[in-house]
């Protein structure tokens, strides 16, 4: 019995340890609020936000998981969907036939994560930057770990930075900064480049909610929109396909009255300038090099960007 106690009491703390960082990324109905990215707003709240949320249980190839859809001021934007999984603190999302890897909460200092990012990520993206390869794996280092208490739930805290790879066939800085266990990378869910467009204000995590925890770092309400023009944002504008190989469709639906539309590339540089005549509009960029783009629509009151890319 000597013997046991101390095996007895070593157990319990690890038990206990284990038992307080085993938190679920993904619950149902758990929901994610963003700043959008703003031009040069008045208020950088103004700019409106866009939604994830965790709607419904699902099973893929046999393992359960958890669909997630994407609503841009409150409109469903079907292309943006995802299958998110959880499984022993590593959280994946489903494409192409297989669960990748997103976040691994068991590593520690000095580990490096390789990750995946989906295809659609731009539905999720606040930043004005450079683009993944959505194709290969993305590195981050692990600097150091922590604690974050919320609402009583003790949370493992990755503090990452991104691995500068020289083996890739392109390019390209891609971080997931801090990442928070149950709500994910701070710097979108499946994190943002680290080379931003000159202007403008990149958008930000405005709240994070489930059953357990309820996350707000910012001043305002979740859902707050002022000073938008209801002819531009409540209609919201299509764009299709996307990504593109160069030519695509803008769906205007009614909010047609006095509109104009500007491209710019990321350096910047306006490349189209119209009014808009039609419910639809299509646009060629094939003569643009690859790479994302903003189409920013203009009426007397407001303006408001979205990103196209061209692959």
């Amino acid at each position: 019995m000597k013997v046991l106690k101390p095996l007895l009491i070593s157990f319990f703390f690890l038990f206990t340890f284990s038992f307080l960082f085993a938190q679920n990324f993904a619950p149902l109905n758990a929901k994610w609020h963003y700043q959008k990215f703003c031009n040069n707003p008045l208020w950088i709240s103004n700019c409106g936000y866009f939604t994830a949320e965790i709607v419904r249980d699902t099973i893929v190839n046999g393992k359960s998981a958890k669909v997630m859809e994407n609503a841009d001021l409150g409109v469903l934007i079907p292309a943006a969907q995802l299958i998110i999984r959880e499984d022993s603190d590593r959280v994946y999302f489903f494409e192409n036939n297989q669960f990748k890897l997103l976040y691994d909460f068991n590593l520690n200092t000095g580990d490096t994560l390789f990750y995946s990012v989906p295809s659609n990520w731009m539905y999720y993206d606040f930043t004005c930057g450079d683009y993944p390869d959505t194709s290969k794996l993305t590195q981050a280092i692990i600097d150091s770990t922590g604690q974050l208490s919320i609402n009583g739930e003790l949370l493992k805290v990755l503090y990452t930075s991104p691995n500068y790879s020289p083996d890739t066939t392109k390019y390209f800085s891609w971080e997931l900064g801090q990442v928070i266990q149950r709500i994910g990378s701070l710097r979108g869910l499946f994190g943002a480049s680290t080379t931003q467009c000159l202007g403008g204000f990149p958008g930000s995590i405005r709240c994070y909610n489930d059953s357990l925890i309820s996350y707000k770092p910012v001043l305002f309400d979740c859902d707050f929109v002022t000073g938008i023009d209801r002819d531009v944002n409540e209609n919201l504008i299509s764009i299709y396909p996307n990504p593109s190989s160069g030519k695509f469709t803008l769906d205007f639906g009614n909010a047609i009255n006095n509109i104009s539309v500007e491209i710019y590339n990321l350096m910047g540089k306006k490349i189209v300038a119209k009014p808009i005549l039609s419910k639809r509009e299509v646009i060629d960029l094939s003569n643009q090099p690859k790479g994302i783009y903003y189409v920013k629509t203009i009426n007397k009151k407001e303006s408001s960007t979205q990103k196209i890319i061209l692959e």
